[in-house]
């Protein structure tokens, strides 16, 4: 699957909940249900930020574990650190990456809702 079919997924996710609380509201369900509802959109957003942090720590990780490898005297153990180091940043950096972007598409669909 890819980063953009994950993207839809939520944009789906999110439009869906719009509609079943205007429908819980026409059909009478209790105020803590559209609550809920509402509340599912918040923690997406809080669970995004929160992945956004995660992958800013592993990226500050990664950038001081490749300092670290420089200091090394062995040649194997700074070529395994400075290749681990690479890895770490490089998924850090794309996670990160996606999630903002994610985040952005969300909300420009929010912003240009009709």
């Amino acid at each position: 699957m890819t980063v953009t079919a994950f993207i839809n997924i939520d944009l789906i996710f999110l439009r869906q909940t719009d509609k079943v609380a205007e429908n819980f509201t026409a059909s009478g369900f209790k105020e803590s249900h559209i609550k809920a509802l509402i509340n599912i959109k918040y923690t997406w957003w809080i669970f995004q930020i929160l992945l956004v942090a995660l992958s800013a720590f592993f990226l500050f990780f990664g950038w001081d574990l490749l300092m670290a490898a420089y200091q090394l005297k062995d040649p194997f153990s700074f070529i395994m650190t400075f290749f681990a180091a690479n890895f770490i940043l490089l998924i850090s950096l794309t996670l990160g990456l996606s999630f903002v972007i994610k985040m952005v598409r969300v909300y420009k669909r929010i912003q240009n809702k009709p």
